[in-house]
């Protein structure tokens, strides 16, 4: 009996998974060389690139952890409160290296002192046997065509041209829908660049989760995750591959530069980041109005609804949501809370 449905060969299927990485998203696939979990006496979980410590050893000297440090003094999280709830929301980064933690102790605290943890989607569950053959048929084409025939010519070159500097043939590709692509680029330029998407922040918080046994609630599922890609006409996932590689190509530095941007909590140069394409893509804006923004305004509303029961909530979200005038920041801000950068 089959289990998964005309299962691609190995090599492939990783490709998929590393391309679910960035799907608003996280996959629990590792993609790091060599990265040690450890757990400290306080029960904290920690990834570093080297041995955990003994407690029975005598501690080595501490390794600098400059990367984890705001220069700007602020982080990319917000404490917000009304009458009814409070909350910390985090924005989060679904990549990462052991050298962004220890997390920043504000961060870690702010954690330790909520009743529940919100994230946005657990991709850590698409390792079971029917998700991810769910993933695997909303992800890629069945009908015999290949994703050429689904392309403009000037995107399926700029595709076989970036796939080429990295790499990858594209004939690796050619069963991927045109969104399932884009994101296989982006894991596949994280792997060579060093990070990993094991060691992204709400990875991070889904594991110290399940060690604390803290309630963990989920703003959406996968199968909506899937169904809002899938709901692209073919212009739209034309013009959603294109802009994810001028993403690419447009700043050699892109990945160091977001997340450089998160531990300054600088909004305004991760807006600029996460928006620089549209410039030149411009006809790409209601793609993006679709999938971010009205999103933004999907999560604002299930967020206030839970924030209401005098619990504190730890919420992490893609730090998409948190910038731009129609942030999820703004848009509980219009909801009557109280909200404050940390």
């Amino acid at each position: 009996m089959k289990l998964l449905p005309d299962l691609p060969h190995t090599a492939t299927l990783l490709r998929l998974k590393m391309g679910l990485l960035l799907l608003a998203l996280l996959l629990s696939t590792p993609l790091y060389a060599r990265t040690y979990r450890c757990v400290d006496a306080q029960g904290n979980v920690s990834f570093q690139d080297h041995a955990c410590q003994s407690p029975n050893r005598r501690p080595d000297r501490p390794r600098p952890q400059q990367a984890t440090k705001s220069q700007t003094g602020r982080h990319f999280m917000w404490n917000g409160s009304s009458p009814a709830g409070s909350f910390s929301l985090l924005g989060s980064l679904y990549f990462g290296s052991p050298a962004l933690f220890p997390l920043p102790e504000q961060v870690m605290a702010a954690y330790r002192r909520s009743d529940v943890l919100i994230i946005e989607v657990d991709l850590s569950t698409l390792s079971l046997t029917g998700k991810l053959a769910d993933f695997i048929k909303a992800a890629t084409y069945r009908d015999g065509t290949t994703l050429k025939e689904h392309l403009s010519p000037e995107t399926w070159q700029l595709l076989a041209k970036t796939a080429g500097r990295m790499g990858l043939s594209v004939s690796e590709l050619e069963r991927q829908k045109p969104w399932l692509a884009g994101f296989t680029l982006y894991g596949l330029l994280l792997k060579q660049e060093g990070y990993s998407g094991e060691l992204g922040i709400g990875n991070y918080f889904v594991r110290q989760a399940e060690l604390d046994k803290k309630p963990v609630i989920e703003l959406e599922t996968l199968s909506s995750q899937f169904s809002a890609f899938n709901a692209f006409s073919e212009v739209e996932q034309d013009q959603f591959l294109r802009k994810k590689l001028l993403d690419l190509t447009q700043n050699e530095d892109y990945f160091s530069s977001i997340i450089t941007a998160w531990r300054n909590g600088d909004t305004q140069q991760m807006n600029s980041l996460l928006t620089s394409s549209l410039a030149a893509l411009p006809e790409s804006k209601a793609l993006y109005q679709s999938l971010i923004i009205d999103r933004k305004f999907n999560l604002a509303d299930k967020i206030a609804k839970l924030v209401k029961d005098g619990k504190h909530y730890f919420i992490v979200v893609g730090v998409n949501h948190l910038v731009g005038k129609e942030s999820i920041i703004n848009l509980l801000r219009e909801r009557d809370f109280s909200i404050v950068q940390q």
